[in-house]
């Protein structure tokens, strides 16, 4: 402002020099605050404000599992301590029931008109022979034991299978495993087979053991079939005979007296 004063001036003076023109009114000093005037503040865009994204919901918390409840803790009481007779008495009963073999004690009597029906002990008892059935499986499991083991060299031990069956026989062992009949035994349990098997339990009534291990098993049983009729005695040779080799005879079978 004071530049465009000085200016006024000076174009004023000039004016009035100059021939013929009228000197300019002088200019009007403007009155301006010495403060120099403060610059327009720049405007400043505002940034677009963008729309706000909705916030996503919380998850919602999971609700705690109660934990179950412990029972209060009781006071454990004190043990009671037995009596010196209570325990004597307990010791006196143990010891009589040990003494008894260990048998329970009957019941106590019941008070007068409550008296009720109560059931007899359970006593276990053997059946009548027990022992004797026993017994008779035993020896039919040996007997049969050693029929098998004698049956590998049967020319030579016979006769001591036939000992063997006639003792089954007339004991009656077979009647220990469900059979009727001793022929019935021998068919099932006894690999000899029925005839062969009845015929060696009859020889060992009849001929003595060393005649009949001389004679040998084919001639025994022959004889045994001449003696009980199996076989026709016109067809046969005489009874403790046979053909042999040279076409003469053997001496008769010693046998027992019947």
């Amino acid at each position: 402002m004071v530049t465009s004063a000085k200016k006024s001036t000076a174009a004023a003076k000039s004016a009035a020099s100059k021939p013929g023109r009228a000197p300019a009114a002088p200019a009007k000093k403007s009155v301006s605050s010495k403060a120099p005037a403060e610059k327009p503040a720049k405007s400043v865009k505002a940034a677009p404000k963008t729309a706000a994204k909705p916030a996503a919901p919380a998850p919602a918390a999971k609700k705690a599992t109660p934990l179950p409840k412990q029972p209060a803790k009781t006071m454990a009481k004190p043990e009671k301590v037995a009596k010196p007779e209570k325990a004597e008495k307990a010791e006196k009963v143990v010891a009589a029931d040990k003494a008894a073999g260990s048998e329970p004690p009957p019941p106590p009597a019941p008070a007068a008109g409550l008296a009720k029906p109560t059931a007899p002990r359970l006593t276990v008892r053997t059946p009548v022979g027990a022992d004797e059935l026993k017994q008779k499986i035993g020896a039919l499991a040996t007997a049969t034991a050693n029929i098998r083991n004698l049956k590998r060299s049967l020319q030579r031990s016979f006769y001591d299978i036939g000992l063997i069956l006639k003792d089954i026989d007339e004991r009656k062992l077979y009647e220990v495993k469900g059979y009727g009949s001793f022929e019935a035994f021998l068919e099932r349990e006894i690999d000899l087979g029925k005839q062969l098997g009845l015929r060696l339990a009859r020889a060992v009534q009849v001929f003595q053991r060393e005649a009949a291990t001389q004679a040998g098993l084919d001639r025994v049983s022959a004889a045994i079939a001449v003696f009980d009729g199996e076989v026709d005695p016109s067809l046969a040779p005489p009874p403790g005979t046979a053909p042999t080799s040279s076409g003469g005879a053997r001496s008769p079978i010693p046998f027992h007296k019947l």
